[in-house]
């Protein structure tokens, strides 16, 4: 990723560097792009001890092979060479004080699994309940496809909880330990999740707090090889035991339930005084307009990623256009293989790079079957690959759960917090009792479908629904 050097100058030399600002360096940060580092940098380099020079002034003095005199001097000779240098001292600072907040979204360890934004993790702190419940918002993806990842912090008796822990940058950890200020310190950290997304997180985020105790779900396992967690960098933990979930120690806060389905394992608690579910993937909700964070300049090039047309000159920066690439986002990250695309290539400015697809006429008919007014569901790959093919493990979990007294929850993914109370929930997973056609686009699903027949010949089949009439590519 890069960083625009901001062009923040006194007003006498404002329109000198502006005849230079297509050739001003960007800043590189380390990413997966490059990463320009000092030359005690070079020497010292570990992971986590990263420093980078920022080509201020270098731009300034670049040389003519004209004339000696330095080029932007030259253009500007009116404004005079002590107003350049004032100007330059000004870029000088004003980027040095945009790297330093840059700085702290930096995530050294981002190569254990390098999905975008790689280095570059903002956070975004929301408070859901006050003085109860708080979510840490990143964002993480591929291909363009970024959505939010979320951890969440509950309030308990003598300090705090975090469930489901993203990456520990210096703004996450600075958010985190103002909340301590209030609230008291981190006493617990809960890994609730056999996804690797959250598994690489939870064990750098756990070495930050060495005086809070680490619980992790059952049932973790790696490829190719399967190595103990603190052979992966694990700091002391402990294996939550699904035959011991009332005496855990947030028990007085919190109750607990969980689930182990094959390559599915999730814990679900329940914030007792602020009537709050917390799970990871079992539910989710599709906001129409994009995550905050996708706001981001740097993140934002996602969505004109997705929402670009072939034949379109300019894409305006509008919440329509926003929208729009936003749910072509969501019909990738749900089902992979989306059935309304087509053969063809995009160019795409603003992300410098050329997209191998098109979009068929009525696509949004995918993205208005798939949200359905943002009704709460189970994402269709977990649902039919998964828990559909363990119904009785499922249906406990959902049984357990049901009983609880909830008014919202919160996930790990899209939309948070969820309006939902205890029959909702159930009602979500009316499929493992009442199996009926998806109301899904039939296109859409066909990949799952496909999945499903080669990977699990005998399970339980995926009911396609009705099709949209997209022309499938082969």
């Amino acid at each position: 990723m890069t960083l625009d050097v901001p062009l923040g100058l006194a007003s006498a030399s404002r329109q000198c560097v502006a005849a230079e600002a297509r050739e001003v360096p960007r800043v590189y940060l380390w990413s997966s792009e490059s990463l320009s580092l000092s030359s005690a940098s070079r020497r010292n380099r570990r992971f986590g001890q990263v420093s980078w020079t920022i080509p201020a002034m270098g731009f300034l003095l670049r040389s003519s092979r004209r004339r000696k005199e330095p080029r932007v001097l030259r253009r500007c000779k009116g404004h005079g060479r002590r107003s350049m240098m004032g100007a330059a001292l000004a870029l000088s600072a004003g980027t040095e004080a945009k790297a330093a907040e840059e700085g702290d979204y930096v995530y050294p360890e981002w190569l254990t699994l390098p999905l975008a934004p790689y280095a570059r993790r903002r956070t975004l702190l929301k408070e859901i309940v006050p003085n109860e419940v708080w979510t840490l918002d990143q964002i993480f993806g591929t291909f363009y496809v970024y959505v939010p990842i979320r951890a969440t912090v509950l309030k308990v008796k003598d300090g705090l909880l975090v469930y489901a822990p993203v990456a520990a940058t210096k703004e996450c950890l600075s958010m985190i330990k103002d909340l301590e200020k209030k609230h008291g310190p981190v006493r617990w950290i809960l890994l609730p999740s056999k996804a690797v997304e959250h598994k690489v997180l939870a064990g750098p985020f756990a070495k930050k707090f060495p005086k809070a105790k680490l619980f992790v779900a059952p049932g973790q396992f790696s490829v190719p090889v399967d190595l103990p967690l603190n052979v992966l960098g694990f700091p002391s933990y402990e294996v939550l035991d699904p035959e011991g979930l009332e005496s855990l120690p947030w028990a007085e806060d919190c109750q607990t339930a969980y689930v182990d389905a094959s390559t599915f394992g999730e814990v679900a608690l329940l914030h007792k005084s602020s009537k709050t579910l917390v799970v990871t993937d079992s539910v989710i909700s599709i906001p129409e307009d994009p995550p905050e964070l996708l706001l981001d300049p740097e993140y934002r090039r996602a969505l004109a990623y997705h929402a670009r047309e072939a034949a379109q000159n300019e894409l305006p920066d509008t919440v329509e256009v926003r929208r729009k690439g936003w749910a072509r986002i969501a019909l990738f990250a749900t089902f992979f293989n989306p059935g309304a695309l087509s053969d063809g290539k995009v160019e795409v400015p603003e992300a410098g790079v050329t997209r191998p697809w098109q979009w068929q006429e009525g696509w949004e008919k995918s993205f208005q079957r798939l949200r359905q007014g943002g009704r709460p569901f189970v994402a269709p790959i977990i649902q039919e690959l998964i828990l559909k093919q363990q119904p009785e493990k499922t249906l406990s979990y959902v049984d357990r759960i049901s009983a609880w007294d909830f008014q919202r929850v919160v996930s790990a993914h899209f939309d948070c917090p969820i309006p939902l109370k205890p029959k909702q929930f159930r009602e979500i997973f009316s499929f493992l009792t009442r199996p009926k056609p998806l109301a899904y686009c039939a296109e859409d699903v066909k990949f799952l479908a496909d999945l499903q027949t080669s990977a699990i010949p005998n399970g339980q089949a995926v009911k396609v629904g009705e099709p949209c009439g997209f022309q499938l590519r082969n």
